[in-house]
């Protein structure tokens, strides 16, 4: 039985490709729990009631900034294997926000 002796190269190739698999894994995973949090801001709320209260709004705001963080980090090659995703239009957002909750 021949026993496959690993390259510098091969070594190298491996590593990359398994921090990329980290690195994705990190982000998609800083999606969902953004994701997750804005649920449970929202759950049991009617709209005007979220945006009435400032924790809540708050909470939101930042959960978005990190989702929208998380996509303009994620490689493309990574948004190209989930083309139903509109990656465009989250990078395009922006969620800073010094309106007043009467402005909401």
């Amino acid at each position: 039985m021949s026993t496959l002796i690993p390259t510098p190269e091969s070594e190298s190739a491996l590593r990359r490709r398994s921090c990329a698999c980290v690195l994705r894994g990190a982000l998609l995973g800083n999606l969902q729990d953004a994701a997750e949090a804005i649920g449970r801001c929202v759950v049991g709320h009617d709209r005007d009631t979220v945006f009435a209260q400032p924790a809540l709004r708050e909470e939101m705001m930042a959960s978005l900034e990190v989702m929208r963080e998380s996509v303009l980090a994620l490689p493309d090659a990574d948004k190209a294997d989930m083309p139903d995703v509109p990656w465009a239009e989250w990078e395009g957002l922006r969620f800073v926000d010094g309106r007043s909750a009467r402005e909401w």
